[in-house]
């Protein structure tokens, strides 16, 4: 059997041969064109992982910082991963033009690639910047589905993370609708994907029920609303196979003592416990000695903290990872 390339240097000499045995000129030889809809189907499996949350999921803080050799030291090569691709749901603010697609993920200013998030502008990062240079160390490649909101889990909460009546029903209709074109541009390339895992860094928003009378409605139940979340997720995602593995990122102490810590903040940080110990397939990342950003009331994370919160949150995911 020949290869393609050997094949195709004979049948160059043989027009070649022709042409000089009658005369005639020898012409080049024409290759019909491989169009994409005549490729072979790759059916190759990637590795996808998801981030969602609130504003700490999404990433508040300027891109410029990882392109920026002094800010970002060592950390710079994040600004811009070839072996990374990253969701984009469509045109946003500064995009007006853009389309739906998978693309290579780099942050900075102007940066083609940001979170899926349109309320936020195009060149911040968040941790899917350093979580995805875990995930691909791993897998020789890493897939991001973002989705990031400033809401509550909490289902009497408009709007709210939690699955209504359907799948298409508030945010979690809106992100999946955003994940089944996701998952549709990537099986129409021969792609499988495989969820791996499932981040999620959420909490601030359930420690105070705002607009009900008992401020604490929503964090007394956020145990039971958090397992019906994994649960719908994993159903909604991957019914009847092995449970997908969920990371929760613990809500931040803000580097203050307990004593101090709001009622809500104090329940919800325990029903995070308490989920991540009832569940073999969650596990809860530790926050606390991550950098906050005091301009933002000690609620975000700064630069470094990101950075450090993405890698933690991998090797918080890297034991359930199959």
């Amino acid at each position: 059997m020949l290869s393609s390339s050997k094949s195709t240097r004979l049948a160059l000499l043989l027009v070649t041969a022709i042409g000089l045995a009658t005369g005639a000129p020898a012409q080049p030889l024409r290759l019909a064109a491989v169009t994409p809809s005549s490729r072979p189907i790759v059916n190759r499996t990637v590795p996808v992982v998801w981030v969602i949350g609130q504003s700490n999921a999404c990433g508040a803080t300027l891109g410029y910082w990882l392109n920026n050799p002094i800010t970002a030291g060592v950390h710079r090569r994040l600004a811009y991963q070839p072996r990374v691709r990253i969701w984009w749901p469509g045109a946003s603010a500064s995009r007006p033009w853009s389309a739906p697609a998978w693309e290579t993920y780099q942050t900075g200013s102007n940066a083609m690639v940001n979170n899926s998030s349109y309320w936020i502008t195009e060149n911040r990062f968040g941790t899917e910047a350093s979580l995805a240079d875990g995930v691909q160390s791993f897998y020789g490649e890493a897939w991001v589905h973002k989705f990031a909101w400033v809401s509550r889990l909490d289902p009497r909460s408009v709007p709210t993370f939690s699955r209504g009546a359907t799948e298409r029903d508030g945010l979690y209709g809106t992100m999946m609708q955003n994940w089944r074109a996701a998952e549709a541009q990537l099986r129409a390339q021969g792609l499988s994907p495989s969820i791996k895992g499932i981040i999620w860094i959420q909490g601030e928003g359930d420690t105070r029920a705002i607009g009900q009378t008992d401020l604490l409605l929503y964090a007394r139940d956020y145990a039971v609303n958090l397992t019906r979340f994994i649960a719908d997720l994993r159903n909604d995602l991957a019914p009847g196979r092995p449970p997908i593995p969920f990371v929760i990122s613990q809500l931040h102490d803000r580097h203050e003592p307990r004593n101090v810590w709001a009622p809500g903040e104090v329940l919800v940080r325990a029903a995070q416990a308490q989920v991540a110990a009832s569940d073999p397939w969650v596990a809860l990342c530790p926050v606390d000695n991550l950098t906050l950003d005091p301009a933002s009331g000690y609620i975000h994370y700064d630069y470094q903290g990101y950075v450090d919160l993405g890698y933690r949150l991998f090797q918080t995911l890297r034991p359930m990872l199959r």
